[in-house]
């Protein structure tokens, strides 16, 4: 654990980075604040998420992003916090658990999430990934209605019986990826790679294949039957 230390701007123990507690309605007192802090640990920042700072976090890890060291939260178990409303912005997350979760306001963006596990998590409009690495990341079982993949990469990633109604997968390489026994109903698949994805015994009613790339001659005409069908209601 990091030794506290006093702190000149708010005259308070707490661990070493920015100050957690120089915050007023509109987050931190000033935009340098947080800007010319120094770069934290991993342990300093999983401290911050045990202590419900939601706030700080959002604001330290976006001052960061593009530099060339990301912040490395690989591995981690998220299970054991509490992270609605928290956006990682370019951490690597690589095969860290979220598995079971319900998460709410969670935003995920350039972030490695290879062999991430996002089982059986829950969540509604609420899980947003913009140009992530999510190769082989495991969403079975996951109900995640209205979530958004846009530009991600999820080549063999696993989505077996999942529920995706609304999903977005804008752009998406899903190369590989396994939606088998998904619901997929009005998903949005616009111009994504499905070049050897699975969907055997998904529900793809009402979804947009736009564009899309690699689809197996069998799956293009269930596509279309299930369009006809959809026109037809």
């Amino acid at each position: 654990m990091s030794e506290p230390f006093l702190c000149s701007k708010c005259n308070a123990l707490h661990l070493p980075g920015p100050c957690p507690t120089a915050i007023s309605g509109d987050g931190l007192n000033k935009k340098s604040d947080i800007d010319s802090s120094p770069d934290i640990g991993r342990e300093q920042l999983l401290e911050i998420l045990a202590a419900g700072n939601v706030d700080w976090f959002n604001k330290y890890v976006k001052s960061k992003e593009g530099q060339r060291n990301r912040a490395d939260l690989s591995g981690v178990d998220f299970s054991k916090f509490n992270i609605d409303g928290i956006h990682f912005y370019f951490i690597n997350l690589e095969g860290a658990n979220f598995s079971g979760m319900k998460l709410n306001d969670v935003r995920f963006e350039s972030c490695q999430l290879q062999r991430a596990n996002f089982q059986s998590i829950k969540g509604y409009d609420s899980i947003v990934f913009i140009k992530c690495e999510l190769q082989g990341a495991n969403f079975s079982s996951a109900d995640f209605e209205g979530s958004e993949f846009d530009d991600s990469n999820l080549s063999g990633a696993v989505f077996k019986d999942s529920q995706i109604i609304g999903g977005i997968f804008i752009r998406a390489n899903l190369i590989g990826a396994d939606f088998t026994g998904a619901d997929l109903e009005k998903a949005d698949f616009e111009d994504a790679d499905c070049t050897n994805a699975k969907f055997d015994g998904s529900n793809f009613y009402r979804a947009n294949f736009w564009g899309v790339k690699g689809l197996r001659p069998e799956m293009q005409q269930d596509i279309l039957s299930a369009l006809k069908d959809s026109m037809r209601s």
